[in-house]
């Protein structure tokens, strides 16, 4: 009896010993309260703002040629018709190109701002979680997996399952 009490704490101590230590972090608010952000939002910003003026600019041509068009029309001849409806139909395609590329660029730049001080916060993470014995870190803003100190059991899964 005493050896199975004896084996009994000595199984409860080395699974208590193999257990793995699980962390959380936001990885919103780190980013957020991170110093370099301001000037991340700033270029944002600014970049942005000049986007949407030279849009504006666009959108306030095209409503002057329609306005135009609407007045004028019935006093001018087919041919000028259909040039100022060609016209017309050739600014909203170019306000579409441009705000589809003005998108384009502002989440390129946005990309390129963050990616540091992604990687920045990345790596205090990580090094958090080898100072203090993590085995992962989960992000509980997003439910991602940022430190990953653990076995890797894929590759058992993956034989499980028959894949290779």
């Amino acid at each position: 009896m005493r050896n199975y009490v004896l084996s009994l704490i000595f199984i409860g101590s080395t699974l208590l010993a193999g257990a793995q230590k699980l962390g959380h972090c936001d990885g919103q608010e780190v980013l957020s309260l991170m110093p370099e952000m301001k000037d991340v939002q700033g270029q944002l910003e600014t970049q942005a703002k000049q986007l949407k003026d030279h849009l504006q600019s666009l959108e306030g041509e095209y409503q002057k040629m329609v306005g135009e068009y609407q007045q004028q029309e019935p006093t001018w001849p087919e041919a000028i018709k259909q040039s100022k409806r060609q016209a017309i139909m050739n600014k909203e395609q170019e306000m579409a190109e441009f705000e589809a590329t003005a998108n384009k660029e502002i989440a390129d730049l946005q990309q390129a701002l963050l990616d540091p001080l992604l990687k920045k916060a990345t790596e205090a993470i990580e090094a958090v979680g080898k100072e203090n014995s993590f085995t992962y870190i989960f992000d509980i803003s997003t439910g991602v997996l940022l430190y990953k100190g653990g076995e890797d059991v894929t590759p058992l899964v993956k034989a499980k399952l028959g894949i290779l």
